[in-house]
């Protein structure tokens, strides 16, 4: 049974491999890190286990959102402190619908139903099965494992592709490339103030920052997001930010 199921697994893939090979040219996303530090090859998924894919779509009018976000952000302009909602981003920013039915026809068309944007438009989200997914992107889904936490993720083997037809609509598929930095031990420093040879005011100077030497009633924050997975320490996070 499972030299069977293997078996299968192996044809669809290559056939899905074959069909980008004849049909029209597709975009080939290669993986940045062949070898990833801490992570290895574990085992293949069955094709019925689910797998998220989040499609980044190309976005438009970079250039108008920098320069807006210039504008708000400087205390000598009348529109400074007027920051932008995401709906508001996403009329900058975000592609055309038709681009959106577009990567939803594609998705259709594999069978993927389901598919959901987020409010800034620039993200197709789907839930699917790796064997769909597998022929939809012509990929070998597999699981690595990290070597310390023995956490477990799927990734592509390899390439993967994105049909021409939707390559002018696609930027690239998160989630099939790169690997999340393994959890670390912070090191603790005691007996002075300076924490592994930096303090606030050292980095200050590094990058010629100026600290306010009041309040600011501008009516704004700012706030820290890690998305790696990886280790922070709170105490330094609260001393240096």
């Amino acid at each position: 049974f499972f030299f069977l199921f293997f078996a299968m697994r192996s044809f669809l893939v290559v056939l899905s491999l074959a069909l980008f090979a004849l049909c029209a040219t597709a975009l080939v996303i290669k993986p940045t890190h062949k070898e990833p530090l801490g992570w290895r090859r574990h085992a293949e998924p069955l094709p019925h286990e689910k797998i998220r894919l989040q499609i980044a779509l190309k976005q438009r009018q970079m250039d108008v959102l920098e320069k807006t976000l210039l504008r708000v952000s400087d205390p000598r302009e009348a529109t400074y402190g007027q920051w932008l909602s995401l709906e508001e981003i996403a009329e900058i920013i975000a592609p055309s619908w038709d681009d959106i039915e577009l990567v939803y026809s594609w998705l259709e068309s594999y069978e993927i139903q389901g598919a959901e944007t987020r409010t800034t438009r620039d993200w197709v989200v789907v839930d699917t099965t790796v064997a769909k997914a597998e022929v939809l992107l012509g990929c070998n889904i597999v699981y690595y494992q990290q070597r310390f936490s023995n956490q477990l993720i799927m990734r592509a083997l390899g390439d993967y592709h994105i049909p021409d037809d939707i390559a002018g609509v696609v930027d690239f598929v998160a989630g099939l490339h790169g690997f999340p930095y393994s959890s670390w031990k912070p090191s603790t420093y005691s007996g002075n103030d300076r924490i592994g040879g930096n303090t606030p005011t050292t980095v200050n100077d590094l990058y010629q920052i100026t600290v306010p030497s009041g309040p600011c009633n501008c009516n704004s924050s700012q706030a820290v997001v890690e998305f790696s997975g990886a280790n922070y320490s709170p105490s330094d996070l609260q001393t240096f930010f």
